[in-house]
Formats: C-alpha cells, sequence, structure tokens
C-alpha cells in the first residue's frame, strides 16, 4: 500500500486587500473561557449604522472611509452599537469588527 502526503504554506488575502496575512505566521493561543464570538450584521438608515452581534463579547468596531481616514472607533459588549453617520462626507466606508476571538468581520457601506 502506498501513503501519499502533500504540506504546503497557503497565502489567505480577503478579497479587498485589507488583510494580506501568511496563515502559517498565525499563532496558536489559549483563550480564556469567557472568551466568545460570533456572527455579526450591519444595517444602514439614512442617518445611522447599527452593528448587531449575536453575543455579548468586546466587539472592537472601527469605521474607515475610502482612504483610509478613520471615522469612528470604539469597543463594546452590547447586542447593538449605533453609530451617527451625521455630518459625514458622501462616500464609501468600510465598517470593521474584531471579536474576542480575534475574528475579523467587514462590511461596506455608502453615505449619501
Amino acid at each position: 500500500m502506498t501513503t501519499l502526503c502533500s504540506i504546503s504554506t497557503v497565502n489567505a488575502t480577503a478579497s479587498n486587500n485589507i488583510i494580506d496575512k501568511n496563515i502559517s505566521d498565525h499563532v496558536i493561543e489559549s483563550m480564556s473561557a469567557d472568551a466568545k464570538g460570533g456572527p455579526r450584521d450591519v444595517v444602514q438608515t439614512m442617518t445611522d449604522v447599527t452593528v448587531l452581534q449575536t453575543e455579548t463579547n468586546h466587539l472592537h468596531v472601527t469605521v474607515i472611509k475610502t482612504g483610509g481616514e478613520v471615522m469612528y472607533e470604539l469597543t463594546s459588549e452590547n447586542l447593538e452599537t449605533t453609530i451617527s453617520t451625521n455630518g459625514w462626507e458622501s462616500g464609501d466606508y468600510i465598517v470593521e469588527t474584531v471579536d474576542d476571538l480575534d475574528i475579523y468581520q467587514e462590511f461596506s457601506i455608502t453615505v449619501d
């Protein structure tokens, strides 16, 4: 019987090129028993953006305008975080979220 085995390094790049990490660079760390994470949603209205999460964990939220200007940054434990977009320039923005488990999710919004 012949057994074949292959091991290779894989690069994972986000579709928008914001994250470019080599998987072999990641270090596995032990997490505390109360570390939580989960899926998030972003709901946009005419005057604000609401970030929804399923667990009450530490969620770091950053809103970045195209071009790199940070418009908003907050760490929250709320299931619902509302961010006013009043006074923001029209344009495209990225809502970045990172939870206790270091899981990154991003959402695109447009302010008119």
